[in-house]
């Protein structure tokens, strides 16, 4: 939090204007697209400042016809910039509605488009998927924090909320794991150091490999996959 906040400060004067030119970008800018990489340009910029060197592999998964879903870890507070550095594609986010009216993280949202996801609602989060669903369909892409959230929990994963699931079968669309590694230290670590994170696009699951599958069963194929990554990864900086 100590990087975030000292670079608010430092930069403050980026601050007004990245939040001007998002405010400009909603007003002015319809193409799905276009908004996305008004915001992109934006993280890009914040990376920079903030001293943080975000590390992409697998981007040849991201598949060439849209109309899927990214499924990453959730270590942080950066988790969503790391999505965004790492995509030049379009995508919008799903997320909780209670964190997404921050300042200029709300106005980023703003102009992603991106799904508020009221918890406390059951019928409405439902409803919710379901234009998830709808726009998934029509060829936005979109990405999803099984998780929910993130407790400390650094490289380690947590429970999946199965919920987020539910929708994929009707939608027909590829899933995309992504393995995140390091991307706490960015946010959630006091230090204003130079510091490396990473993000690993892995192999995509078509919808016919998992049609006959539960919501449950899709969590458990999409943790493993990342589960599997995270092993790998700490094993060889472990040899390093």
């Amino acid at each position: 939090m100590f990087r975030l906040v000292f670079a608010v400060i430092l930069y403050f004067p980026y601050c007004v204007s990245f939040y001007f030119r998002m405010r400009k970008g909603i007003k002015k800018v319809t193409d799905v697209q276009a908004r996305y990489d008004i915001g992109r340009k934006i993280v890009l910029t914040i990376n920079k400042k903030c001293r943080v060197k975000t590390y992409v592999f697998g981007k040849e998964n991201i598949p060439e016809e849209n109309g899927y879903v990214f499924y990453p870890s959730h270590q942080g507070k950066y988790d969503g910039l790391a999505m965004v550095t790492a995509s030049e594609k379009q995508f919008r986010f799903v997320i909780d509605d209670k964190r997404s009216h921050i300042s200029i993280e709300g106005t980023f949202m703003d102009l992603n488009n991106a799904k508020r996801i009221n918890k406390a609602n059951l019928k409405q989060t439902l409803r919710d998927f379901h234009k998830v669903c709808d726009e998934v369909k029509s060829g936005i892409n979109y990405c999803i924090f099984p998780e929910g959230g993130h407790c400390g929990n650094k490289n380690n994963l947590q429970e999946f909320n199965t919920g987020c699931f539910r929708f994929l079968r009707e939608a027909k669309c590829t899933i995309i794991p992504v393995c995140l590694y390091d991307t706490y230290k960015v946010f959630n670590v006091n230090s204003f150091k130079k510091v490396r994170c990473e993000v690993y696009i892995l192999k995509p699951i078509t919808y016919d490999e998992y049609k006959d599958f539960s919501p449950k069963e899709i969590a458990v194929i999409i943790k493993e996959r990342i589960q599997e990554k995270l092993d790998e990864i700490k094993k060889e900086k472990s040899e390093e």
